[in-house]
């Protein structure tokens, strides 16, 4: 068996990188507004979860460095073509986001709603 990526290989890839962008994104905005004490939602969310500001803002940012890292790994595992890697790599997305879902629903466990 070759250790170079099919076009299959490569579409997962790009998919889990997509992935990673969105949650990024999501995750990283909303720490930022939760530092910056920005009105509205995003920054209000760790008090519905009964959390400090402190605790979501670091839950938030490792979760986006996290996604961050998954990205750097995915393209540089393209670039490289090691198919090897890339599956690794690809495992431990999917342990990340089971253990995100796990999280998210603990969280909504916690939260308390207004009225």
């Amino acid at each position: 068996m070759t250790n170079q990526p099919k076009s299959y290989h490569q579409i997962f890839a790009i998919i889990f990188i997509l992935l990673c962008g969105c949650i990024f994104v999501s995750y990283s905005w909303i720490g930022f507004a939760t530092l910056t004490e920005m009105p509205g939602l995003n920054a209000d969310y760790y008090y519905y979860y009964r959390l400090t500001r402190l605790q979501f803002y670091i839950y938030n940012f490792l979760i986006a460095l996290t996604a961050f890292v998954f990205i750097i790994f995915f393209i540089k595992y393209l670039i490289q073509r090691n198919l090897k890697l890339l599956k690794k790599t690809s495992w431990n997305f999917a342990i990340f986001i089971g253990l995100l879902l796990i999280i998210e629903i603990y969280l909504s466990s916690r939260f308390v709603g207004k009225g």
